[in-house]
């Protein structure tokens, strides 16, 4: 996977630090690895990993049930989908065997770039106040039609 300079920069900065370590890692290829007793130098669990981003998006501000490991990952793939990433690349990037799954998420941002929600809650909220606003011959910018 091509990384960006920053990102590749930063993953060898920490992996000169980690060679400073005692044992050499047990965790095969894994980039991050354990400093648990239970599991040193091992693989990272899904139960690590989702505590990590707990404590991550807490201390960011956020904490909501819905912010988890997973949410950040899905919001990863949106935002890739959004910024305009190929959908074979977010694929890849995403790790899905198949395309359908990233075309999931493609949907999504069919319906964000879409604006009939904006165009349903003008129709509902606005367009009365404006309709109102021009037969009380009310010169708010604001409420006033374009």
């Amino acid at each position: 996977m091509k990384l960006p300079e920053p990102v590749l920069k930063a993953i060898n900065e920490y992996l000169r630090a980690r060679a400073y370590c005692a044992e050499r890692p047990s965790g095969g290829d894994a980039l991050f690895v354990s400093t648990s007793n239970r599991h040193k130098n091992g693989r990272l669990t899904t139960r690590t990993i989702s505590g990590i981003a707990k404590r991550a998006t807490r201390k960011a501000g956020f904490d909501s049930p819905r912010l988890s490991a997973h949410s950040l990952r899905h919001s990863a793939v949106t935002l890739s989908l959004l910024a305009g990433a190929d959908l074979a690349d977010v694929q890849a990037f995403a790790r899905h065997t198949n395309i359908t799954t990233t075309q999931i998420y493609s949907h999504t941002v069919d319906r964000i770039n879409s604006s009939c929600e904006n165009i349903i809650s003008d129709a509902i909220f606005l367009y009365p106040q404006r309709k109102e606003i021009k037969q009380n011959g009310s010169k708010n910018k604001h409420l006033s039609t374009q």
